[in-house]
């Protein structure tokens, strides 16, 4: 498997590659969708089978639009809390227009990401 930690100035956006299957976590913020686009295109990243949001704030979602929208995208993992402001509705729309559904997924479940599996720690109720 091999992890990058993606510069998005502010907030996260991560990407994992094994056995020829890709996941981006995060996008940071609106401003960080044409960086991380060119960061997939200089690593030969031509689709996405995961996109995981992990949380609607602005510095983790704000480049899923952009990123949507210019990539092919598998699946898109998302937690099922909303937020009201133009960034998650980007989001929204961007789905809607590659009619793609996003789901939540379910604490312990496990992805098949290529040679590897990834497990969903969270969220944990208290």
């Amino acid at each position: 498997m091999v992890v990058d930690f993606i510069d998005v100035e502010q907030g996260d956006a991560e990407l994992l590659r094994s056995g020829g299957a890709v996941m981006l976590i995060d996008s940071g913020t609106p401003e960080s969708g044409t960086a991380i686009r060119l960061f997939l295109k200089k690593q030969g990243v031509e689709k996405l089978d995961y996109l995981v949001l992990t949380h609607p704030d602005a510095d983790h979602i704000g480049g899923a639009a952009s990123v949507i929208t210019n990539v092919p995208v598998g699946q898109v993992l998302m937690p099922d809390y909303t937020k009201d402001n133009e960034i998650y509705q980007g989001v929204i729309n961007a789905l809607n227009y590659r009619n793609l559904k996003a789901r939540a997924p379910q604490t312990g479940e496990t992805l098949t990401l290529g040679d590897c599996t990834v497990k969903v720690l969270g969220p944990i109720d208290h």
